[in-house]
């Protein structure tokens, strides 16, 4: 047969693994839509089982306000004076009220005991005033410290509580029925025994009522109708009903909530009240010796009874904590497979965005290499203008023996290098700041610049929205993500694409030999025909050089538009290079997740694992009594 001090163990065993498997949860759900708040308060119930279990037989009165459980725990105890609880006709007990025994010897009368674990002593009537509602109602200053008040214990010297305590709890249905009813309905899972008080004062139980019985049933306590006679002969007071019918109207619409074996008890409690603090004769019908004799010969003068009861209650009501941690866990499970979904249509769509990324640059590439062969015309209509005035100037006879004479020596290369120095810095004017081609290069970056930023803008958009729509949470792109690319980007590729359409090994290098080469070229072919006829050829061989030097500068279009427009392109790639990256980023927070998921999985039905062997245990324990 199980034994109440193997289930103490049990209990602290049972608490040190949820909390470490739970914590574990917690750590694995940390930023994921999953419940877990949920589970603390099924911990606390059972936790609350385990301190419960070192107290006496406990036994509650319950019911709807007004129904007369205060004025029963008066008149079975015989309270008197400033003792009494509060027989008010309001609803009035606002705490769980628990009277323990007091020994002869004891100073304390009473102690308030907070939720943190801290309690304070007091005298019985200062604490009377944190028990009652009409009270803190006219005193709210009160009601801040009453908050956080779990219970208030009486000591009271009565040889019925050598044996038991009993608990007096808020009655449901008042108009704070919510804190009142959520507080009596916790108490009750810390009860053995429960009386449900039911006064004659109406014709039949009250929807409260009924809410008392459904969850006296769920916890499985050991429930006694007690049926509060409403009655005052001396000063002619009765019921609505008479005892008989109320005991007829339960045992016939509410036999489900009660064991068959069980009586239905008749108490008059304010008879047997008024009687004994005005010291007169009690009359048996009131039912104050049936009661007494229910108490003694039904389970306060048996230890194993009470025992029995007390490893029933606590098995009980863990078990249905442990069934309420599983439930959210099962819904955690849910939650989790949601979750679990959303992540791989995230994962999916951000790989969709490569291809689309793609889309796009195909489609700047088309535009920019518009505006770079645009660009490019005006390079070239430039440059073979400025090589035709160039020709012109220095394929004169005035300039001719110069050039004979390079040729005669045969140092083409050393002339040619020389005339592309003169042609760059006086023909070309490259060398001016800011120049032609400074302006050209800034205007089509800016015309880049325009496109890419509106097409950008508008992928970003698109994608934040798509965001939002699909519930795709943590991978906003920042509104400064545009600006902040343009700002770190722009003057870079103006700078390269200057550099490389001028530096030493640039194609503006190359065109800059290609008038002096032509020069050089002709004034050979002059000298030939000079030794040959002795006739004047400029004229001829000007034109053929300006020829010449036209189409090998036109030459050099596709190379050039191709330097431009693959710096204009580095615009996009610039965007697509730091949007990468931030997926990459979201990619590795997904495998993250991914893992997280996992192994929030394997916990989730470990514990799950866990709880079902424990329900076994418990069961066992509870069919060991």
């Amino acid at each position: 047969m199980a034994r109440i001090n193997e289930i103490s163990p049990f209990i602290k065993g049972l608490l040190a693994e949820l909390t470490e498997k739970l914590d574990l949860i917690k750590e694995y759900s940390a930023g994921m839509e999953i419940e877990a708040a949920s589970y603390q308060r099924y911990i606390r119930d059972i936790e609350r089982q385990l301190e419960t279990s070192k107290e006496e037989y406990t036994i509650a009165f319950v019911g709807m306000f007004n129904s007369g459980k205060s004025t029963v725990i008066n008149s079975l105890l015989g309270l008197t004076g400033d003792a009494r609880l509060s027989g008010e006709d309001r609803p009035d007990t606002a705490k769980s009220i628990r009277i323990r025994y007091r020994n002869s010897d004891q100073q304390t009368e009473a102690v308030l005991e907070f939720e943190d674990g801290t309690s304070e002593e007091m005298s019985w009537l200062e604490a009377k005033q944190f028990t009652s509602q009409v009270y803190l109602d006219e005193h709210p200053h009160l009601k801040p410290k009453t908050s956080k008040l779990i219970e208030v214990i009486y000591y009271y010297k009565h040889p019925i509580l050598q044996l038991c305590n009993f608990l007096d709890l808020p009655g449901t249905g008042s108009k704070n029925w919510k804190e009142h009813t959520e507080l009596t309905h916790q108490k009750l899972t810390e009860s053995e025994q429960v009386f449900w008080v039911i006064g004659t004062s109406a014709a039949e139980p009250s929807g409260s009522d009924l809410n008392d019985l459904i969850i006296l049933k769920n916890i499985k306590s050991n429930v006694i109708p007690l049926i509060n006679v409403w009655s005052d002969e001396e000063d002619e007071i009765y019921g609505e009903v008479s005892p008989e019918e109320m005991e007829n109207s339960i045992r016939s619409s509410l036999s489900s909530f009660f064991s068959p074996d069980k009586p239905v008890l008749k108490y008059y409690a304010r008879e047997i009240d008024k009687a004994k603090q005005e010291d007169r004769d009690l009359q048996e019908h009131w039912g104050e010796q049936e009661f007494r004799s229910y108490f003694s010969e039904s389970f306060l003068n048996d230890a194993s009874v009470k025992s029995k009861e007390k490893i029933r209650r606590l098995t009980s009501n863990i078990k249905v904590s442990l069934a309420n941690v599983n439930d959210v866990l099962q819904t955690s499970l849910s939650e989790l497979k949601i979750q679990k979904a959303k992540m791989e249509s995230k994962n999916t769509w951000l790989f969709e965005q490569k291809d689309e990324r793609s889309d796009i640059r195909e489609e700047l590439k088309g535009k920019i290499r518009k505006l770079a062969a645009d660009r490019v015309d005006s390079i070239i209509e430039n440059c073979t203008k400025s090589s035709e005035t160039f020709i012109n100037d220095k394929m004169r006879m005035t300039n001719f023996k110069m050039l004979m004479e390079a040729v005669k020596t045969k140092d083409n290369d050393e002339v040619t290098e020389k005339l592309a120095q003169e042609f760059r810095k006086r023909y070309l004017k490259l060398e001016e700041k800011p120049s032609w081609l400074d302006h050209l290069i800034e205007d089509f970056i800016e015309d880049v610049k325009i496109i890419v930023e509106a097409r950008w803008q508008r992928f970003i958009k698109d994608f934040n929205d798509n965001v939002k729509t699909e519930n795709h949470n943590g991978i906003l792109i920042s509104s400064e993500f545009v600006d902040t690319i343009l700002a770190k980007t722009i003057s870079g590729i103006f700078t390269k694409l200057l550099a490389g359409l001028v530096g030493a090994a640039s194609i503006f290098a190359l065109i800059a030999l290609i008038p002096g080469g032509a020069l050089v070229d002709a004034a050979a072919v002059v000298l030939f025909l000079l030794q040959s006829v002795f006739s004047d050829p400029l004229e001829k061989h000007r034109e053929n050089a300006k020829t010449r030097a036209k189409v090998m500068i036109t030459n050099q279009r596709y190379e050039l538009k191709n330097q431009i427009a693959k710096e204009g392109l580095s615009l996009h790639d610039a965007f697509d290079r730091r949007f990468d990256e931030i997926l990459k980023e979201n990619e590795m927070l997904l495998k993250q997740e991914e893992r997280n998921f996992l192994n929030l999985e394997k916990a989730i039905i470990d514990l799950q694992s866990s709880i079902d062997d424990r329900m076994h245990e418990l069961s066992s324990l509870e069919k060991g009594v």
